[in-house]
């Protein structure tokens, strides 16, 4: 390529507005701060839904009834487990490592060894396939904490829902009911987010027909990335880092005195506050009181109205 053509060749960083697929499955208005699933409101779902009901209108279109709500969550429940050879592969990595890479090895080994794996690459088999995942990724996730702690891996139990199970299988005992209700409204509110980078990676493998394992496997190192899904924990290490709501305001000073950054505030789509932030305000108080995190919410709330009272362009605190 010549200088002249590098020179009139237009292209969009981060592909931004570049329109690469179509869907049925979400909305978002950013300008607005609106975020649909199927044609239903994210609010709604959060405070009338469950995650299961959500998973099952994502899939099929609809929300279900109570007899497809009962089959749905039987066929979650046979499926929510992970095969003894991949807990024990993951016990054997060679050097702790950052829980989301433990993820990604966890799902692509589970590729290797699953019945799913050998049955025809239609769509329904690679539907089946991912509900499957979807039952057994936070009995993975659960394991790769308690890993990474030095503990035993705990058996999902099958009276409890997906969210409860998750709670139950990361601390060992059940979860407050407030903290399950808490964790499932958080899976409500980020199972679909349009074409986010994870889940463009996810398509790009998809579209080349290989299998849901290694589509999933790529969604996860997109996600681990500080730009995108690794945000939060950069977030949580900057409020970790503050012993109290002074230094967190003389923080907050210092870059915006500078015009740098500040982890947490902005978003590519959402111009205003971004739907999912609110939903879960709603929650962050009283959670912190049963989990003994005041101080964090107080250091997070004081972040939030620091850099609206001193920004001097708006920004908004997002997921």
């Amino acid at each position: 390529m010549d200088d002249t053509t590098k020179e009139n060749l237009e292209f969009s960083r981060g592909l931004q507005d570049i329109v690469a697929s179509v869907t049925q499955i979400g909305y978002i208005d950013g300008q607005a701060g609106k975020l649909e699933y199927r044609g239903y409101d994210i609010n709604e779902l959060a405070e009338h839904s469950t995650y299961e009901e959500t998973v099952f209108l994502l899939l099929y279109g609809k929300l279900p009834d109570q007899a497809e709500l009962s089959s749905f969550n039987e066929k979650l429940i046979s499926y929510r487990h992970v095969i003894e050879e991949v807990i024990n592969k993951l016990t054997q990595l060679p050097c702790t490592c950052h829980p989301m890479s433990m993820l990604r090895t966890g799902i692509s080994h589970m590729e290797c060894i699953d019945e799913f794996c050998l049955t025809p690459a239609d769509i329904q088999s690679k539907q089946e396939a991912g509900i499957k995942l979807i039952a057994q990724m936070p009995v993975l996730t659960a394991a790769i904490s308690r890993i990474l702690n030095n503990k035993e891996p705990i058996y999902p139990d099958p009276g409890l829902s997906h969210a409860a199970n998750f709670l139950y299988m990361l601390k060992g005992e059940r979860a407050d009911p407030l903290e399950e209700k808490v964790m499932d409204v958080s899976l409500i509110i980020q199972a679909d987010h349009g074409m986010n980078a994870s889940t463009f990676a996810s398509l790009v493998v998809a579209a080349t027909l290989s299998d849901i394992h290694s589509a999933i496997t790529a969604g996860i190192a997109a996600l681990k990335g500080p730009l995108h899904g690794g945000a939060n924990e950069e977030v949580l290490k900057m409020l970790l880092n503050f012993h109290s709501v002074e230094e967190a305001e003389y923080y907050v000073e210092d870059l915006v005195a500078r015009n740098l950054r500040i982890v947490g505030f902005g978003h590519r789509v959402y111009k205003t506050y971004d739907p999912r932030a609110i939903i879960l305000e709603q929650y962050a108080k009283d959670i912190s009181r049963i989990t003994n995190n005041q101080g964090l919410y107080e250091i997070a709330h004081t972040i939030e109205k620091k850099v609206w009272k001193d920004w001097v362009i708006k920004v908004f605190s997002q997921m």
